[in-house]
This record gives structure tokens, sequence and C-alpha cells, in this order.
């Protein structure tokens, strides 16, 4: 993958935000992370949209990762994007369909599951 690659990473956990910051940089992938939705929308308009997506937690404080991805879809804003969860249930995964996520990931399995979407979202087709 590209070192122009980034994902946007809303999680309030900051030991999750540490590990997968970790693990992506051995993709050469930036994560921008930020602790809720409201940030991240606040910091929307100075973030680089091209080659990203978003990788958020539906169980945030204040607004939901799902909200949060409605909200995006309003302003027009299309990011590729996957929920994160530690509690997977058909509702959720429903909304997410319909919302069009590329996957709900149920923690702590993120890693074996991440990259490979990851690795088709940015184009390559190293999943190692």
């Amino acid at each position: 993958m590209q070192s122009s690659e980034v994902v946007y990473l809303v999680d309030p956990d900051a030991s999750i935000v540490e590990a997968l910051a970790t693990l992506l940089s051995t993709y050469d992938i930036h994560v921008e992370s930020y602790r809720d939705a409201e940030t991240f929308l606040q910091n929307l308009p100075s973030l680089t949209i091209g080659i990203s997506c978003l990788i958020v937690e539906n169980n945030l404080p204040g607004i939901s990762g799902l909200s949060l991805i409605r909200s995006l879809k309003k302003t027009g804003v299309s990011l590729p994007f996957i929920i994160m969860t530690n509690n997977i249930n058909a509702n959720l995964l429903h909304q997410a369909n319909m919302l069009g996520a590329v996957d709900v990931v149920k923690k702590p399995l993120v890693d074996s599951l991440l990259i490979p979407h990851l690795a088709k979202l940015f184009g390559t087709n190293d999943e190692s």
C-alpha cells in the first residue's frame, strides 16, 4: 500500500487506537485518530478524503458510529467505512449494510479482518 493512504480512526479506547496505528504503520498507512464523532466532524473540512477510509467504533460517547456515517452521507462525503464493535447484532448488521459498510468487525479480531479489507480498499493485493 502507498504511504499517502490514510485511515481515519474514531474510537475512544486509547489502547485500540495505539494498537491499530502500530499495526497499520507496518503497512505504511497513516492513521489519524479521533476520540469521538463530534471531534471528527469538526475536523472534517481539513481532512484529505482522497485515498482514505474510516474505521469507527459504533458505541461512541455522544454520536454513535452509525449516526456519524449518516451525517457524512447527508453532507455528501462518501468514504468507505468499517464499523468496529464488541457486540454485533442483526439490527447493527442491517443498518451498516444499508449505509454501505465494507464490513462490521468484532473486537478483538480486528487485525485479522481489517488488513484484507484495507488492501482491497486501497487497491493492492498485499494481504500479508
